[in-house]
């Protein structure tokens, strides 16, 4: 965060103020930054390209700040294999495109919630917007997830087991259950729910 400022030749404490944040925040700025920072950043970038501040990947500032105007919205019960076709650029053939919701996180695609593991986080009718995670180091701990593995999908919490993955479904009545780290084809991590009321 540091080097981007530099570039954008602001002071640090200038951005600390106008942000609500703490002096000297940014020096130690989180390694595992919560969605309402990284809200807080985008709007005050546009250009700021997440990738490379999360995970050093790419370029600093995104060549192109318009988004796409449509992301695959992947069905209930997609096949194992959907979320790596679209990390790799291919549109799904279950898969349609659905329109931008601007004002949440940037999001890769969407899927709808179904059955009641999830209750009371996510409801059966729910679209969650989700990001791809590019590295599995960098998984949130504890978070809604969405995993792309050999025998299907699944959404709900995941926690590190090692060679493993812990699922937990948010639903206490539903248990939890292990899925070998080399069987995961995709990651994402939940960043928003589309909820009709």
């Amino acid at each position: 965060m540091v080097a981007f400022l530099k570039k954008q030749h602001m002071p640090r404490s200038q951005v600390e103020r106008r942000l609500g944040w703490a002096n000297g925040y940014i020096v130690k700025f989180p390694y595992n930054p919560s969605d309402e920072c990284l809200k807080q950043l985008l709007k005050m970038f546009p250009r700021l390209n997440l990738q490379w501040l999360l995970y050093g990947e790419g370029e600093m500032l995104r060549p192109n700040i318009d988004q796409p105007n449509n992301v695959p919205c992947v069905p209930e019960y997609a096949d194992a294999g959907t979320l790596r076709d679209i990390l790799e650029g291919k549109m799904p053939k279950d898969c349609k495109p659905c329109p931008i919701v601007r004002n949440q996180l940037p999001y890769h695609f969407t899927i709808k919630a179904r059955g009641n593991s999830m209750r009371p986080v996510i409801m059966p009718s729910d679209e969650l917007t989700c990001c791809f995670v590019a590295n599995k180091n960098m998984l949130r701990w504890g978070q809604v997830h969405v995993l792309d593995t050999e025998n299907g999908i699944f959404i709900g919490r995941v926690y590190d087991a090692g060679d493993s993955l812990r699922c937990s479904p948010c639903n206490p009545i539903y248990g939890d259950f292990l899925v070998p780290k080399a069987s995961v084809l995709a990651i994402a991590r939940m960043v928003g729910v589309i909820r009709i009321l």
